[in-house]
């Protein structure tokens, strides 16, 4: 199991350029989940973070579009169901604003992404930041480089928020890759580095893998891009 990850941050406005076929290999299950969602921006990103996670999946194995599906574990969390003999290929998504963000690797992975918007700092730090060195007057985009960062490991280990973030301590956001400060334990938090990535202005992300030296390329998908990943 090697460190290697790929990341993928898609700008879900260039929905608007792509052929139906590009949405032809979403599971009527996440077709039913994605109609589920309130806000059409979100039913937005999710539609093409899905679908260019199918792609996406086809391209680094080297298979058909028919021979991968999409599905969900227990917890909720996505998973590709590849054939036989085939190297498994772990996933993560995330989407906020305008913008959806992907990872993949062969290790479990876990990405975070957040639009920087008006918070309420001081209740934030009260309950999900009790015990980070996180001053409660620092700059939203602070808060948030730590929130993708706690959000990104939950999602690795497939628990999303079914554990307490303020049980996780995280080091202050960097871009190379380090352990968390403290952790519940049986949860597999142990194993994770995380990073912060660059983002897109005005937006924080953060991604978590379960390896002792990840490493992460990070590229940016515009509508050009998602239809060269079609080619499978």
């Amino acid at each position: 199991m090697n460190g290697r990850l790929h990341a993928y941050c898609i700008d879900a406005r260039a929905a608007a350029a792509l052929p139906d076929y590009f949405f032809a290999c979403l599971p009527d299950a996440e077709r039913r989940r994605i109609g589920q969602l309130k806000r059409p921006q979100d039913r937005l990103n999710r539609k093409v973070g899905y679908a260019a996670l199918h792609w996406l999946a086809c391209r680094h194995r080297g298979l058909e579009p028919s021979h991968i599906q999409i599905a969900r574990d227990p917890d909720g969390k996505p998973l590709l169901r590849l054939p036989s003999g085939v190297p498994p290929l772990h996933v993560s998504l995330a989407h906020s604003g305008h913008f959806a963000l992907l990872a993949l690797a062969s290790c479990p992975v876990g990405v975070d992404i957040e639009q920087i918007r008006p918070i309420d700092a001081r209740l934030l730090k009260r309950d999900y930041f009790p015990r980070d060195a996180l001053a409660a007057d620092a700059p939203e985009a602070v808060f948030f480089a730590w929130w993708t960062l706690k959000e990104a490991a939950l999602k690795a280990v497939g628990k999303g928020l079914g554990i307490d973030p303020s049980l996780i301590v995280a080091k202050p956001p960097e871009r190379r890759f380090l352990a968390l400060d403290d952790w519940p334990a049986g949860h597999g938090l142990e194993t994770l580095r995380v990073a912060s990535l660059a983002a897109p202005a005005g937006y924080a992300a953060a991604i978590a893998a379960a390896h002792p030296h990840p490493r992460v390329k990070v590229l940016q998908l515009v509508t050009d891009a998602l239809l060269r990943v079609t080619k499978c």
